[in-house]
């Protein structure tokens, strides 16, 4: 699992959101979360921009990988970053609530297993590991955050963990 910002009109191309992002594409997540979020479009000051936003979305979420038969599936449409925390529901076998749409992912429990398909991939996670999954998630954040404030101060870093819920639910 990774935490990625959708970077296309389209969803194909994503940007993994961790501690290791330069400056500029830290700034360039940054301007599209905030054009993401301003009716008035693009421009002005992202820090300002985000800084007075209310209920911030993110394009992009959480993307399955399968390291063994390299098996990808994106995060679904509607289904930002903000809901990644979503996919701890799996650990107590139960599906998630809501998982986005265009295609929404298929659960299908197999034991101590789930299988999730997007109808042109799929990913079979054991449930047991998805909290260390969701961690390494959680962990990937952080990165960002520390990227974030480095890049447009305390405030700006601690508006985005409490709406992308990183370091409380």
């Amino acid at each position: 699992m990774d935490a990625v910002l959708e970077v296309s009109e389209d969803g194909r191309d994503l940007l993994v959101l961790d501690g290791s992002l330069r400056p500029a594409a830290v700034g360039a997540a940054l301007a599209l979360i905030a054009d993401h979020n301003d009716e008035a479009g693009p421009g002005g000051d992202v820090v300002a921009r985000l800084l007075s936003a209310d209920g911030l979305l993110a394009p992009g979420g959480v993307r399955l990988r399968d390291p063994g038969t390299g098996a990808v599936i994106p995060p679904s449409c509607c289904f930002g970053l903000e809901s990644w925390r979503e996919w701890a529901a799996l650990a107590e076998r139960e599906e998630p609530a809501w998982l986005g749409h265009g295609p929404v992912p298929v659960l299908e429990f197999r034991g101590d297993r789930v299988l999730v398909s997007d109808g042109r991939a799929s990913v079979e996670l054991e449930l047991d590991r998805v909290p260390d999954l969701l961690y390494e998630v959680q962990s990937q954040l952080i990165g960002f955050l520390a990227r974030v404030e480095e890049w447009g101060g305390p405030d700006l870093a601690r508006v985005l963990d409490a709406e992308f819920h990183v370091t409380q639910a």
